[in-house]
């Protein structure tokens, strides 16, 4: 995942997490960034911050909105 970018962050590790494995049940790779330091200093670090590849950008969009996670 060279070309990777930042889709969303959440405050909370479990909003993350739930998002992350929503997406990859639908064949998207995700990284999870600063999900332990964002439980520590969520403001500081920006919340935990879900990456995808460019290319799946666009999916993962439409997939977060369909599942519910983003409005």
């Amino acid at each position: 995942m060279n070309d990777k970018i930042t889709l969303i962050a959440f405050n909370y590790l479990p909003e993350a997490t739930l998002a992350k494995n929503f997406l990859e049940t639908n064949e998207i790779d995700v990284l999870l960034k600063d999900e332990l330091s964002a439980q520590l200093y969520p403001i500081a670090t920006g919340g935990v911050k879900l990456l995808v590849k460019n290319e799946d950008a666009g999916k993962a969009l439409e997939l977060l909105k369909e599942g519910g996670y983003i409005q």
